[in-house]
């Protein structure tokens, strides 16, 4: 006898229940993502035995090894992704499986009044960053010593290497910041070390300027929200957490 089903579809629910969204670097990292479409799927608990099993092996990048799996890559290589929009691939997954919609527990930090909220997501997460179709791949920054600096959004394999790096002497600031640039003044540097020694040489307010200004230039969704409290008004920046209890198996996930 053939199921009987209120369900208005038998297809899968990853699926019925897909979303297509636009990076914010608009994909200019690899001709796959040309544009920036990407098709994201809802986290389910086939996500959830995925990230478990793979995080007893490689817990550092358990993140990266899951992308393929919440979005459709188009044949592209994942270690040309843009870093910091695997996060937006997170969120967005995670809120399709819950009504786009992902929730808050929140405490406001003047009257300690405590009350849960609901965040859609992506709408209501400022965009940073943000890159206009023809971007080229990099930015300028100008330092306050006139300096001029060529910098490009890192991406997944950046990442890795900087992960790996031997030398941990250098600390994961710097490290990000050197990876980087691409240029000073039109000219390139022979080596990593060159770099290195030009950033130790920068004046405390430069190289501050310049580590805020590649975050400034990052695509990425901010997870930092601003909160007025229901009972006091006192209004605060509350950071939304990717933490263990965003990454515990899902409740109600179709």
């Amino acid at each position: 006898m053939a199921i009987k089903s209120n369900l208005p579809s038998l297809a899968p629910s990853r699926e019925r229940f897909k979303r297509e969204i636009t990076l914010l670097s608009k994909g200019f990292s690899d001709p796959a993502w040309a544009g920036g479409l990407i098709t994201v799927y809802p986290w389910d608990s086939s996500t959830d035995d995925f990230l478990l099993e793979r995080s007893k092996k490689r817990r550092d990048t358990v993140i990266f090894d899951i992308l393929p799996k919440l979005c459709n890559l188009n044949g592209g290589d994942v270690n040309n992704f843009v870093v910091s929009e695997v996060t937006t691939i997170l969120l967005v997954a995670r809120s399709i499986a819950r009504e786009n919609k992902l929730n808050l527990n929140l405490k406001c930090p003047e009257c300690q009044h405590e009350w849960q909220d609901e965040l859609i997501v992506p709408d209501q997460l400022e965009k940073v960053g943000e890159k206009p179709d023809s971007y080229p791949g990099w930015d300028l920054i100008t330092l306050p010593c006139t300096d001029v600096v060529k910098v490009r959004p890192l991406l997944i394999r950046d990442e890795l290497a900087i992960m790996g790096r031997p030398d941990r002497s250098v600390s994961d600031r710097v490290a990000h910041t050197v990876t980087s640039i691409i240029s000073i003044n039109d000219s390139k540097p022979d080596d990593t070390q060159e770099l290195l020694a030009w950033q130790r040489a920068l004046p405390p307010k430069d190289a501050d300027f310049l580590f805020k200004k590649i975050n400034l230039l990052t695509p990425h969704l901010s997870t930092q929200l601003s909160i007025d409290c229901p009972k006091c008004q006192h209004e605060w920046k509350h950071i939304f957490p990717l933490d263990e209890n965003f990454f515990r198996p899902s409740l109600g996930t179709p």
